[in-house]
């Protein structure tokens, strides 16, 4: 038996629909951080310290930062921050709310210095887990240090919008969590003196 193939031609239609599928498959889809939200139990603790007058630096961060999640998505962080600026906004809004911050326009008692100095996460640390690692220190005017290492663990997914939207969102619980380890340390109210 003879079998002869014939080559239909392809229309120009078609062939810029498969042109296009695959320019948009390899396109990263950004996904945004939440805007952060105030931790009570943060808050409650350094409102014990009955500290104020504290300013806040600039938190420096890690030059570079890989925030691809899962090959064709990239996190992002709320007005183009990095995630140190995302941190630093996070322990001011702390302090303010409790209190903590230096008034405007006011000279303040001590001031802190923050470093960032590691951000990683994985959206596939198992099938559907993730976590994120953070390492920061604080550095305070008044001579004394400490640092905090954070390691949040979610829920992830298989799918990886969804795997990087939950990564997304656990920067958050990640960022109140490195914060509550540095606030609930035994040295922290001596940096505010």
């Amino acid at each position: 038996m003879n079998s002869s193939r014939v080559a239909l031609p392809a229309s120009p239609r078609a062939i810029a629909l498969i042109a296009t599928s695959f320019l948009l498959g390899g396109c990263a889809t950004q996904i945004a951080v939440p805007l952060y939200s105030v931790s009570t139990p943060n808050v409650s603790q350094i409102t014990q310290t009955q500290a104020t007058g504290i300013a806040i630096a600039t938190v420096e961060g890690p030059s570079t930062i890989d925030t691809s999640c899962r090959g064709l998505k990239v996190l992002t962080w709320p007005n183009d921050r990095s995630p140190a600026q995302y941190i630093q906004n996070a322990l001011e809004a702390e302090m303010k709310a409790s209190r903590a911050l230096v008034a405007p326009l006011s000279t303040p008692k001590v001031t802190l210095f923050g470093k960032v100095e590691s951000v990683k996460f994985t959206s596939s640390k198992s099938i559907t887990m993730g976590e994120w690692d953070i390492r920061m220190s604080l550095r305070s005017s008044n001579g004394k240090t400490m640092a905090a290492h954070e390691i949040f663990e979610f829920d992830s997914a298989f799918e990886a919008t969804e795997a990087c939207i939950n990564a997304a969102n656990a920067f958050v619980g990640a960022t109140q969590g490195l914060l509550g380890k540095l606030v609930n340390a035994p040295e922290f109210p001596s940096l505010l003196k």
